[in-house]
């Protein structure tokens, strides 16, 4: 079984590496243990590493805590997520998304409050 720490990288290396983050396992441990790093990665790649660590912290917390998963906590957790990435982050979808060359009708965002 993973301890907390373990968990986090884990969860913060897969995470991200499925949205195509490019840094390696080794080097999301390095920054989860506030070491050096011998790469550059540019500061989108490290952001999103890290503001995965602190989601993932204040997850915990709340699952800790027998939070109510609510509109705020996922407002939370967006914002924890998308800090330093986003202008937006903690906010809900404003527009409609729309794909090319179909008819399909896609989510109507403006019904979220």
């Amino acid at each position: 079984m993973l301890n907390k720490d373990q968990f986090i990288i884990e969860m913060t290396y897969h995470s991200c590496a499925i949205e195509g983050n490019s840094m390696t396992f080794e080097d999301t441990t390095k920054v989860y243990n506030n070491q050096g790093l011998n790469l550059y990665y540019n500061d989108r790649e490290f952001n999103e590493i890290v503001n995965h660590f602190d989601a993932m912290e204040l997850m915990l917390s709340y699952v800790n805590q027998k939070e109510v998963l609510s509109n705020r906590v996922i407002k939370d957790m967006h914002i924890e997520l998308c800090k330093n990435i986003l202008h937006d982050a903690g906010s809900f979808k404003s527009h409609d998304n729309y794909i090319q060359n179909t008819n399909v009708q896609t989510f109507n965002f403006s019904l979220l409050q």
